[in-house]
């Protein structure tokens, strides 16, 4: 038994949707009219419908759309009950700002002219055809993005994050263990970082690509299939002037990875990729022994210490970094 609810809402230029979902699918979209067409279907029957909610409605110039579960079944969801899933099928003008978040659910976006803002925790994700300030965030599902062009950010704690085709004015990424894929041009002007645990960062960019790549790690490689130059190589800080240098491409890791390489469908230089990690082996010998600690604790215990302060949240990947550095020196 299915029970589906459909709304349609006239919205001004500016417009705003915020969708928010537990369990099933939401399917966004932008069209050229000036309404927002809301279609939810709520599936199964029994315990779990009943204790869901649906709520859509507009408030100004915001259209929401809402999944609940209702007060008095809290605990019945705590104790392991699930809601209903609710599928949502959405139109709204391309340019209305989008966010949506989804708990547990496949999410597709397409068509989003005024900016995204989409979370998931373990449900995964498509977004295509974005412009604007598009944020990104997943705890464990992936994400998969094509066309976006603005400013993206990107947080991941362990899903994975692949952005393809796109004209990124600028990114700020942060990866606990998730990898990031991130294909763009690289405008003259742009900011570019990626902070990462462990998770690597796959950059594929147009083969005359003119940039600097600036490494803060403690065990990280760079592998760069472009022509490339050593401007800096000492423990802990990396610098290299691809193609002769050219707007600042910063990675800050403990131990994940960094690639570069020209993008889909090019041919890469005959030149081999190098790694940036030539004096590693002994700083990893220093900072991650093989002995066991003693009972007082030790660099290893300190080390996993730093790296759980990290994960957590309670220490940036910067301050780890120099953290995990200093111990090395110890």
């Amino acid at each position: 038994m299915s029970e589906e609810i459909v709304k349609t809402y006239a919205v001004q230029p500016g417009c705003q949707l915020e969708v928010a979902n537990i369990r099933g699918s939401t399917h966004i979209e932008g069209w050229d009219r000036p309404e927002a067409e809301i279609r939810a279907q709520k599936r199964g029957s029994g315990e779990g419908a009943d204790m869901t909610e649906i709520e859509i409605g507009q408030e100004g110039n915001r259209v929401y759309a809402r999944t609940r579960v209702k007060r008095t079944e809290w605990l019945g969801w705590l104790g392991m009950k699930q809601p209903a899933a609710v599928d949502y099928v959405i139109r709204v003008p391309f340019q209305c700002h989008i966010t949506t978040d989804m708990v547990s659910g496949k999410t597709e976006v397409q068509g989003a002219h005024s900016g995204l803002k989409l979370s998931t925790v373990s449900g995964d994700a498509e977004v295509a055809d974005v412009m604007g300030d598009c944020q990104l965030k997943t705890v464990s599902g992936d994400i998969r993005a094509r066309q976006v062009e603005g400013r993206l950010k990107v947080n991941t704690v362990s899903g994975d994050v692949k952005v393809k085709a796109s004209q990124l004015a600028a990114l700020q990424a942060n990866t606990v263990s998730g990898d990031l894929t991130m294909s763009t041009a690289l405008q003259p002007d742009g900011e570019y970082s990626a902070h990462s645990v462990s998770g690597d960062l796959k950059l594929e960019v147009p083969a005359e690509t003119r940039c600097t790549v600036a490494m803060s790690t403690v065990s990280g490689d760079l592998r760069c299939a472009l022509p490339h130059d050593v401007l800096e190589n000492r423990r802990g800080s990396k610098r290299y002037a691809v193609n002769g240098g050219g707007v600042t491409v910063m990675f800050s890791s403990v131990s994940g990875d960094m690639s570069m390489r020209t993008g889909e469908g090019e041919a890469a230089p005959a030149r081999e990729p190098v790694s940036a990690a030539e004096d590693w082996s002994a700083a990893a010998e220093d900072v991650a022994p093989t002995e066991a600690p003693s009972a007082k604790g030790g660099p290893s215990t300190e080390r996993m210490r730093i790296l759980k302060a990290i994960e957590n949240g309670e220490m940036t990947v910067e301050e780890g970094i120099a953290r995990l550095q200093a111990l090395a020196g110890e």
